[in-house]
């Protein structure tokens, strides 16, 4: 004789159930949204919601069963036409991820017709919870669902927790949100969290920061996955500095997932060295059209949702990640001629679409002329500084003119150059002492750079702090690791330019040119 285990069967009799709303229709004298469960069929309506965008209906089967099929009878007396959208997904917890196992169909019958919707389930799955949900606003109104398993030999009982049929989850079933990703994208996505112990894994398709490709999971047709990601390739995320962390956080998560490639897209700094081996890691543009068995693929400038992966990892690890794995990238920028030396002070002024009219670009608030000269002084007295060379893109930062005009008046050797990002970069890559604006351009410089001793921020070091736990927000402990000596200069009172406000105008320009030095004092001096 064949155990309870192994025995098919409707498991869904009697279990509980509860439904988004319920409606005026409803006879209040009957268990809502547990009625559709009774294994009484009638052609009318065992369950009936109002009128809304993408009603539901959840069921609990209060333990885990391997599903082979679920069948819906649906109502026949009147209006079968509103189930035409119906959406079926499977979970082990009800907080999902939820597997679609079916989407849509032409109008289904019930128990008169005898033609009830069968959805076969193939392999089948392990779940608890089943959730049927309309993919438009109307009411939803079934009049029986059967779901037919086994149980699973090594699960364990749960103790239900209170369902009421009157009670609004909106919050905890999402319907609506939820349902435009295909079976095979949800399911890839709880295996890959489950694989890397990411508690939530559908949130790193949640990213911050415009244009940022969303990450997908591309599997070889014919590989079986089972959440291990083999590859990872990059989209383009902006310029040098966005692209330099794209690197960089991709690279410190395959070293932690053990994945053995890294592609990347082709990009104005390129390297002209591909394919990049270390030791068995390799790096490869999206030219090589290399193909792995599952990839990781997206933007990784902010990777939100992978913060669990890298959190337990260095400072020191994070070094060693540019150092043996990020530098052979940008190795042309390496070894060209050092025209600085020592005693020489390098400021970089970000100019360019910032300073364009029309320009969004609120969080780019770059330093007065004023910091750039109290850093001058600063390291003319303690850093053995007698020269400066400016870099800049163009001229459109006030602060540069008020700078050389400086330079010019006090009888101070300098220099300046406005070249391509091939220069630019080789030259600040040389620098020993550094002065730099707002964004991510010199950060990159400065921790693939062998030769800086000393780095100058306005406010604060990292201009992406906010990120928790990555590179962006690591950028001064970084550098301190590998011995520079980082000097934040504060505006205390805030009377600058307040972040996150840059509009570009006339009096905001005004402020860069004629911000008073007294203002300024270097971060914890009183």
């Amino acid at each position: 004789m064949l155990s309870d285990q192994t025995v098919e069967r409707n498991v869904a009799l009697g279990k509980p159930a509860m439904q988004s709303s319920v409606s005026h229709y409803s006879d209040p004298r009957k268990p809502q949204g547990s009625n559709a469960t009774s294994g009484i069929k009638t052609g009318g309506f065992g369950f009936h919601t109002e009128l809304e965008p993408c009603p539901w209906w959840l069921l609990d089967l209060l333990d885990l069963y391997k599903i082979r099929s679920v069948v819906v009878y649906n109502r026949e007396d009147a209006a079968s036409d509103r189930a035409k959208t119906l959406t079926i997904s499977l979970a082990c917890d009800k907080a999902g991820p939820w597997v679609e196992i079916h989407c849509c169909a032409d109008v289904f019958g019930g128990v008169r017709s005898n033609s009830p919707l069968v959805v076969t389930v193939d392999p089948p799955l392990t779940a608890r919870f089943l959730r049927l949900h309309l993919n438009e606003e109307n009411f939803l109104h079934l009049d029986e669902v059967e779901v037919y398993g086994t149980a699973c030999v090594d699960s364990v009982t749960y103790t239900p927790d209170p369902i009421y049929a009157s009670e609004r989850a909106t919050d905890n079933y999402p319907s609506a949100g939820g349902a435009s990703q295909s079976w095979s994208d949800r399911w890839k996505w709880f295996l890959f969290g489950r694989r890397y112990n990411i508690n939530n894994a559908q949130a790193i398709k949640n990213v911050p920061g415009g244009g940022q490709a969303v990450p997908d999971i591309i599997v070889r047709p014919g590989f079986e996955f089972k959440g291990e990601i083999k590859a990872i390739r990059l989209q383009r995320y902006g310029r040098f500095g966005n692209n330099f962390y794209q690197i960089l956080n991709s690279s410190m998560l395959a070293r932690v997932m053990n994945c053995k490639l890294l592609q990347i897209p082709e990009i104005d700094d390129a390297p002209d060295n591909f394919p990049i081996v270390i030791d068995d890691f390799v790096i490869n543009s999206h030219a090589a059209e290399t193909r792995a068995d599952a990839t990781l693929s997206g933007s990784f400038y902010w990777p939100t949702g992978m913060e669990s992966v890298i959190d337990p990892y260095s400072t020191e690890f994070a070094n060693e990640t540019v150092e043996r794995f990020v530098s052979p990238v940008y190795q042309k920028y390496f070894g060209q001629p050092d025209t600085l030396g020592d005693h020489t002070l390098v400021m970089h002024f970000r100019g360019g679409d910032i300073f364009m009219k029309g320009i969004q670009a609120t969080w780019y608030v770059q330093p007065p002329a004023s910091y750039y000269i109290k850093a001058l002084k600063y390291t003319m007295r303690h850093l053995d500084v007698s020269a400066v060379h400016l870099v800049f893109e163009d001229k459109t930062n006030p602060s540069v003119d008020v700078v050389l005009d400086y330079l010019a008046r006090n009888q101070i050797t300098h220099s300046y150059q406005s070249s391509s990002l091939f220069e630019d970069i080789s030259t600040i890559m040389n620098a020993r002492h550094l002065v730099t604006g707002y964004g991510t351009f010199c950060e990159a410089i400065g921790l693939l750079s062998h030769h800086i001793k000393s780095y100058f921020a306005f406010r604060r070091v990292s201009s992406q702090r906010a990120i928790r736990f990555w590179a962006q927000s690591r950028v001064e402990d970084m550098l301190r690791a590998k011995g520079v000596k980082t000097v934040i200069i504060d505006d205390p009172d805030r009377s600058y330019i307040k972040e996150e406000t840059w509009d570009n105008s006339p009096e905001q320009i005004e402020l860069m040119r004629s911000y008073p030095i007294e203002k300024l004092h270097f971060l914890g001096e009183q």
